[in-house]
């Protein structure tokens, strides 16, 4: 499989860094098609800067804000599979009949803050509508450490955001991408870059 390889070379503390060039970004932007109309769901919390981003496509764009509910459950004892299953169709109320399919998923950096079962069973439940080609798009950590919490991306023009810094950081569980086809059958990687802040940005595709 094929992937774009960017070293780092820079050796900044990722929490003084609010601003990143993500060129996986930038590419999967140079293909939208205008006379295209597509169904764009964000997982994160809404903010301005996105909404007037994608305002200038022929999208709908959907955005949950349950990144954070979702990232919390890692705080919480090991819970049993339906509960699981049932705490993520509560987050994410999707039904074929109402949303369709998704063309794009952003999950931003929520992905490093779920435990290995609250992974897999999200990508079970959002996988339902995704359909072939649909992309999801995300940052992980391979580093020891990570932000304490999910971090409020917004975005500043085709390949560059600006994130919110961290306060304090906790442990990471720097998924790997043999970690990431375990967790995530239904997709397949398709480009992965080290961008300059350590963050692995990621593009997956259904």
């Amino acid at each position: 499989m094929a992937l774009l390889k960017f070293s780092s070379v820079e050796s900044q503390l990722e929490d003084q860094v609010l601003e990143t060039n993500c060129p996986i970004f930038k590419l999967l932007n140079s293909e939208i098609l205008e006379e295209t109309k597509y169904h764009i769901l964000d997982i994160g919390i809404p903010n301005g800067a996105n909404i007037q981003f994608f305002s200038r496509y022929y999208c709908r764009l959907t955005i949950e804000g349950g990144q954070e509910k979702l990232a919390a459950m890692r705080k919480e004892p090991d819970l049993e599979k339906d509960e699981i299953h049932q705490r993520i169709v509560t987050l994410f109320p999707y039904s074929k009949e109402s949303h369709g399919h998704f063309d794009l998923i952003l999950c931003w950096d929520v992905l490093n803050y779920l435990k290995p079962a609250v992974f897999n069973a999200f990508m079970q439940h959002i996988s339902q509508f995704a359909r072939c080609g649909t992309y999801l798009h995300a940052f992980i950590s391979p580093k020891q450490t990570m932000s304490a919490t999910p971090r409020d991306y917004q975005i500043l023009d085709d390949g560059r955001m600006r994130y919110t810094p961290s306060g304090q950081t906790i442990p990471s569980p720097s998924y790997h991408q043999t970690d990431l086809r375990e967790l995530m059958p239904q997709f397949t990687i398709k480009r992965s870059v080290l961008l300059k802040n350590g963050m692995q940005e990621y593009l997956f595709r259904r």
